[in-house]
């Protein structure tokens, strides 16, 4: 986990790929990428890290579980 030194064991469920991070938003739904930011917020965010440039080249989508 992020800042911490703990760790899991995940499972890749699924992969998809999006045109844009808003088609990514609108498919996945933004609760189910981020429950704490709305569409809005996390648009600008991704923005941030990633320019249209790189945008273009596909945005992913990947699922994931926690394995027990």
């Amino acid at each position: 986990m992020k800042g911490t030194d703990r760790s899991c064991i995940a499972r890749v469920t699924r992969i998809a790929e999006c045109a844009s991070f808003e088609e990514l938003l609108d498919a996945e739904g933004p609760s189910h990428v981020n429950p704490e930011a709305s569409s809005e917020e996390q648009l600008a965010n991704i923005r941030r890290i990633y320019p249209r440039d790189k945008e273009g080249l596909g945005c992913p989508a990947i699922g994931i579980e926690l394995v027990d």
